[in-house]
């Protein structure tokens, strides 16, 4: 695989990019302090639409599918109660800030976005997506089980009506195939424990669902749910007041590994460097000095791999 397309870009400023080296993290911001916030509850609206509409075709495919794969089909009466339960659980969830969302580009020099993220001045950080990305526990506290749905992936976000219409379908009829036995109350065990698989799905859906005038940003997220982590969060200023996030990282394997599953975290507690491969210089009148100080930093750090380039976006 190329490179280039090996990595997405977290545009930020100069403060933000001095934080991600020093750190070695990411931030994940609370879903409902987004600027575009709106368009994760127009995901569960058309989740519902389509659900509403659509429920019986949704079924009978997902009966075909488990047929073919020798696996037991779903249960009409319980689907119909668990799923839209469901759907109105993972908003509930955004709504109280326990889904989370990264966010980068698959774009390293694009103007809309120097515009937006890069303040004074601009650095298009190129991040490899291939390490999976944890959650860091605050001051080396440790994740419960439950606590974290997922690992947070990188996935493209979705500007076209029918191919977002498309995969709600497909998360709903994987949420079908793989639904709670017959009788399971929705507060069981058993219930908990696949509603923390399929709400990932269907938060990872949602969440990378954009209206059509955004795709010029030509987006990735990463986006994922966490449950019961109040004294997990940390918090920043935000365009919205007092932003609640979690730190990302990488965990360094060698180190030994930690718990993992679908309803919980890999426990951070040995982390490696973040995969910056690249790094671009936004437009700037000073764009030599500005390279130059960014070397030195890169030597300082002892990161030489890093690779700095410079926008080709002209400065006005």
């Amino acid at each position: 695989m190329n490179r280039v397309n090996q990595l997405v870009w977290h545009y930020t400023n100069t403060e933000g990019l001095l934080g991600i080296l020093e750190s070695n993290t990411l931030w994940a911001t609370a879903a409902n302090m987004l600027n575009d916030s709106s368009e994760l509850h127009h995901g569960i609206k058309l989740a519902r639409e389509i659900w509403a509409s659509e429920s019986s075709e949704i079924l009978t495919a997902a009966k075909n599918e488990a047929e073919e794969q020798g696996m037991q089909p779903p249960n009409e009466d319980t689907v119909q109660q668990y799923l839209p339960a469901t759907i109105d659980e993972v908003e509930r969830e955004i709504s109280e800030n326990s889904v989370f969302v990264a966010c980068a580009s698959l774009d390293p020099d694009l103007l809309n976005q120097w515009r937006g993220y890069g303040g004074a001045q601009g650095y298009a950080i190129g991040i490899d997506k291939g390490p999976e990305l944890g959650v860091l526990p605050k001051d080396g506290a440790s994740w419960e089980i439950g606590q974290i749905m997922a690992l947070p992936r990188w996935k493209k976000v979705i500007y076209l009506e029918q191919d977002q219409i498309n995969t709600i379908r497909q998360t709903l009829r994987f949420m079908c195939l793989f639904s709670p036995c017959e009788g399971e109350g929705f507060q069981s065990r058993e219930w908990r424990t696949w509603y923390g698989g399929h709400a990932l799905f269907l938060t990872e859906a949602v969440a990378i669902i954009k209206h059509k005038g955004f795709s010029g940003e030509r987006e990735v997220r990463a986006a994922f749910g966490c449950r019961e982590i109040d004294s997990q969060l940390r918090f920043r200023p935000g365009p919205m007041g007092v932003t609640p996030y979690v730190a990302l990282g990488v965990h360094d394997e060698s180190k030994g590994s930690g718990k993992s599953g679908v309803n919980y975290q890999p426990l951070m507690s040995h982390q490696r460097k973040l995969p910056i491969r690249e790094i671009f210089i936004g437009p700037s009148p000073n764009i030599k000095a500005t390279e130059e100080g960014l070397k030195r930093l890169i030597k300082c750090m002892m990161r030489g791999e890093i690779i700095i380039k410079r926008s080709e976006v002209p400065f006005r």
